[in-house]
């Protein structure tokens, strides 16, 4: 019955390999067509599976290609299922809005093949069952990613971007590379249900160290403090693929790895909560610190797409923060609040990008100091733009408010600290947006402006639909979950309601009133992004670079002493050769004769033995 699962992701992968086999046609058409519907492919099965099937298994079913340690395997779970499915989904949408978007780039056909693997590649991940599988799809979304940062190769500042996102990412990607040989190198097989099955066996100083280590991995994917200097620079490329990096695919690998490894040591596996305890306090920290440090540097960005990709990663760090409160709350719950905020978030942060695509393909421009007034020439785009910024801001009935609630509340039971900077973050998040609001569809019309095609408008109302219909997603999950129990607590809503509300109040003093405290010093530290790109640049690098040189001087002197010293003994052995070789004959026959009877001596000696 499941069979058909494996084209969730063979779909756009075979549709990725007939863009470039059909390429020598050059119908832009064809192409768009193929990647439309491989795409729609994914959403129908994954559909399927995630309404019908998945709901109707008690226990994860593994679907093997065939017998052996290293072959294929599918894991199907609840998981799997919701993750597949919104992946498939939001991409499509966006495949959709591409058509308008991308409709006069030259290099469509790149760009086509690209989006098709990068989104089979995501599948994929989600779908794995093994470790081994789970990181080759990994590479997989990193490398397209990378590329398709770069579209714009000929732009040296995306070139730089897509080069700047592989290598931060290879950092992390090198740690959950170790931490995967570690299980293999211990268990022998990477399979999920071998690996959970060992679990209880492994010491817990084992278990510890492979968790952290996979974090690494999680934090570069999912632009984690410090990891995180990527993702404002990936802005660069088409805003499409913005949109697909941080809705559906890229940015949300690394949190669907931290839940995975949790369903796989808690759920599934025998793992104690006091081996993942560090694991736990890593995840609670990094991500409520990543939440609020992002939300301050949105504060002062003018670039709506950079104030977008500040969004992303504070929300990242709203998962993370839920994913971490397992060691004080059921992880059950905390798993679900994280989950739900995730499939929230890529409603309405595909909606929020596709929008601000819209206006950069409107008016040329990036800044929103160059924008103003556009609500009146573009109301469908100024009017689903508005919806997904009341989402991310958590205002209800909106999705956001129900996910960043659910998330809210599991923190606060572990650990008031991370709770509190949760809040502070969540009175940040409406200023930064409807700042983006007001600088770009009201005040005064600057320039001439024209609302988008059909192409791009029509997934952006399906996505402003979602975020009122995605609370019955929501009591769909409840259903099917073990949270059957799990409501939105009055309090924690209050709370988060009061913060949105004197978000509002602070916003009205600070832009409408001119009350502008002249805060230089932190204006200047926000702007700079906390100074991680300046500590890498002008520190890091420079010691990276002073230690790699001492280490290839020394590598160079040891290769050319072993040079000098080969060659030193092949002229001397050379020099051997020739003083012997005296042109004489009768040496020669002497030599001769001497190693002949002393062959002869050898085999009489075996002989007589």
């Amino acid at each position: 019955m499941l069979d058909s699962v494996w084209f969730i992701f063979l779909s756009p992968a075979i549709g990725a390999a007939l863009s470039l086999l059909l390429s020598p046609v050059k119908s832009r058409r064809l192409i768009e067509a193929i990647a439309v519907l491989s795409s729609l492919i994914s959403v129908v099965i994954s559909a399927e599976l995630f309404l019908i099937r998945a709901p109707l298994l008690r226990d994860p079913a593994f679907i093997q290609a065939f017998d052996g340690p290293i072959a294929p395997v599918l894991m199907i779970d609840r998981l799997s299922a919701l993750m597949s499915f919104v992946v498939a989904l939001v991409s499509f949408l966006i495949v959709v809005y591409s058509i308008g978007y991308m409709g006069e780039d030259p290099s469509y056909i790149r760009y086509y093949s690209l989006i098709q693997l990068f989104i089979a590649g995501m599948l994929g991940l989600v779908l794995s069952g093994s470790f081994l599988y789970l990181y080759l799809f990994w590479e997989v979304v990193g490398l397209c990613s990378c590329l398709l940062i770069a579209h714009w190769y000929e732009r040296p500042e995306a070139s730089r971007a897509g080069v700047k996102a592989f290598i931060v990412t290879r950092f992390g990607d090198v740690m959950l590379l170790t931490a995967i040989s570690l299980i293999y190198l211990q268990i022998g097989d990477l399979r999920y249900d071998v690996v959970s099955s060992h679990l209880g066996a492994l010491p817990s100083s084992f278990i510890s160290t492979v968790m952290l280590l996979s974090l690494g991995g999680a934090f570069g994917k999912s632009a984690q403090v410090p990891l995180h200097v990527w993702l404002p620079d990936a802005m660069e490329g088409p805003t499409s693929v913005s949109a697909l990096i941080h809705a559906a695919t890229m940015v949300k690998a690394g949190v669907y790895l931290v839940a995975r490894l949790i369903t796989l040591s808690l759920e599934y596996g025998s793992a104690s909560i006091a081996a993942l305890s560090g694991f736990s306090q890593v995840l609670l920290w990094i991500g409520s610190i990543t939440a609020f440090l992002a939300a301050t540097m949105a504060l002062v960005t003018y670039d709506i797409k950079r104030v977008l990709a500040y969004s992303t990663i504070s929300q990242l760090g709203y998962m993370f923060a839920g994913l971490g409160a397992f060691s004080s709350v059921p992880f059950s719950e905390t798993i679900f609040s994280s989950m739900l905020h995730l499939t929230s978030h890529a409603f309405f942060k595909a909606l929020l990008f596709m929008g601000a695509g819209a206006v950069i393909h409107a008016t040329g421009t990036r800044d929103m100091r160059e924008m103003g007034g556009l609500r009146r020439s573009m109301p469908i785009t100024s009017t689903t733009f508005l919806i997904g910024a009341m989402a991310l801001s958590g205002i209800p009935p909106m999705n956001g408010f129900f996910s960043k609630d659910a998330v809210m509340e599991v923190v606060m039971g572990a650990s008031p600290v991370s709770y509190i900077l949760l809040l502070i973050t969540a009175i940040l998040t409406p200023f930064y947006i409807f700042r983006a609001v007001l600088m770009t569809f009201f005040g005064e019309q600057k320039g001439h402006a024209h609302e988008a095609s059909i192409s791009m408008t029509l997934p952006m109302i399906l996505l402003a639909a979602s975020c009122f219909i995605t609370p019955s997603i929501t009591s769909f999950m409840l259903e099917h979950n073990p949270l059957a129990g799990f409501s939105v607590d009055m309090k924690t809503a209050l709370i988060s309601i009061s913060a949105v509300s004197l978000s509002f109040v602070l916003f009205y003093l600070s832009y409408w009133r001119g009350f502008r405290p002249e805060l230089a010093l932190v204006r200047r530290v926000l702007e700079k992004g906390y100074y991680f790109d300046d500590l890498y640049t002008r520190v890091l690098m420079p010691v990276f670079r002073t230690i790699m040189s001492g280490i290839s001087w020394g590598v160079d002197r040891a290769l050319d002493a072993l040079s000098y010293r080969i060659a030193d003994q092949a002229t001397r052995f050379g020099n051997f050769l020739r003083e012997i070789h005296t042109g004489m004959i009768s040496h020669y026959v002497a030599a001769f004769s001497l190693g002949l009877i002393l062959l002869l001596a050898m085999a009489l000696g075996v002989m007589l033995t």
